[in-house]
C-alpha cells in the first residue's frame, strides 16, 4: 500500500511538473529566437555600415570630380575665347554633381534613422530578455520550493510510518 501511495504520489508530481517542464521548454525556445533575432539585426547593422562607407567613398569620389572640375575652370580663364561654351557645360556638371550630392546625403539621412530604428528595437530587446530571465528566476524559485514540499512531505511519510 505504501508503495501505492508512493508511485500515486510520484505520478501526481509528474503530472504537476509536466506543464512546468513545457512552459521552461517555451521559454528558453523563445529566449533562443530572441537570440537569433539579435544576430539578424546585427548582420542588419553592419551592412548599413557598409552601404555608409560606400557612400562616403562616392562622396569622396565627388570631391575629387569637383576639384578636378575646379582645375578645368582655371585652366579654361586662361584661354577667353572658349570660356563662353566650357563654362555652361561646367555649370551643367556641378549642378548635375549638387544633385547627386544631395541625393547622397538625403540617403545618409535615411540610413541614420533607419539606424536609430535598430537600435531602439535592440534596447527593446535586450528589455525583454532582461524580463525573460527575472521570470525563469522565478519559475526556479517556484520548482525550488516544490522541491522542498516535496522533501517535507517524504519528512512527513517516513515520520507516519515509524508512528505505527
Amino acid at each position: 500500500m505504501e508503495k501505492e501511495l508512493l508511485r500515486a504520489i510520484r505520478e501526481m508530481f509528474k503530472e504537476e511538473l509536466g506543464p512546468v517542464k513545457i512552459e521552461i521548454k517555451n521559454i528558453k525556445d523563445e529566449v533562443a529566437n530572441i537570440k537569433d533575432e539579435a544576430t539578424n539585426l546585427k548582420d542588419e547593422v553592419n551592412a548599413i555600415k557598409d552601404e555608409v562607407s560606400n557612400i562616403k567613398s562616392e562622396m569622396a569620389n565627388i570631391r575629387d570630380e569637383v576639384n578636378d572640375v575646379k582645375g578645368e575652370m582655371n585652366h579654361l580663364k586662361t584661354e577667353v575665347n572658349n570660356l563662353k561654351i566650357e563654362v555652361s557645360n561646367l555649370k551643367d556638371e556641378t549642378t548635375k554633381l549638387k544633385i547627386k550630392m544631395d541625393e547622397t546625403y538625403e540617403i545618409v539621412k535615411a540610413l541614420e534613422h533607419s539606424s536609430q530604428v535598430n537600435k531602439a528595437d535592440h534596447d527593446k530587446m535586450e528589455n525583454d530578455i532582461a524580463h525573460i530571465k527575472g521570470n525563469m528566476e522565478a519559475i526556479k524559485k517556484d520548482i525550488y520550493r516544490i522541491e522542498e514540499a516535496t522533501a517535507n512531505n517524504w519528512a512527513d511519510i517516513a515520520r507516519l510510518k515509524q508512528a505505527k
